[in-house]
């Protein structure tokens, strides 16, 4: 008995391999930067099933990812080791690709002495459109990613 003969699959073509993945309708990504596996953990938890995520440990980490993954807001710890959220957060809204990703920064600081929100260059500037302290209110996080995603 002849052995049928099965085509090889058909290669993408250049263009068709450019095109990223489609999306579910409606699914955003979240980009998390955070050191504690432990809330990273528990955002996950918080989070998946609703939008699409990535983590990154540290600063440095996150500025790589934030280009390759694309998210549509990032989750941003301040008080990391190496390279911190304050810097991270001001080379995202240096950056003309990423300036209008939106930033919700976490940390346990209770108050920020002299800190101020938006997009000013000055140095006590947190160029972020959040500020939450950690233990978060799953809530309040859920509410605060809703309004800036849209």
């Amino acid at each position: 008995m002849a052995k049928a003969k099965r085509k090889a699959p058909a290669k993408a073509t250049k263009e068709e391999a450019r095109k990223p993945e489609p999306r579910p309708a409606g699914r955003s990504k979240i980009l998390i930067i955070e050191d504690d596996q432990a809330i990273v953990d528990s955002l996950v938890v918080l989070l998946k099933g609703k939008y699409d995520l990535d983590a990154a440990h540290d600063g440095e980490e996150g500025l790589t990812k934030i280009k390759s993954f694309k998210p549509d807001l990032v989750i941003l710890d301040l008080l990391m080791p190496g390279r911190d959220g304050f810097d991270v957060a001001r080379c995202i809204k240096g950056d003309p690709k990423l300036k209008k990703i939106p930033i919700i920064a976490l940390s346990s600081f209770t108050e920020l002495y002299d800190m101020n929100f938006g997009q000013g260059g000055a140095e006590k500037t947190l160029p972020t459109e959040v500020y939450l302290t950690k233990p978060l209110d799953p809530a309040t996080l859920l509410r605060e990613i809703k309004e800036h995603l849209g």
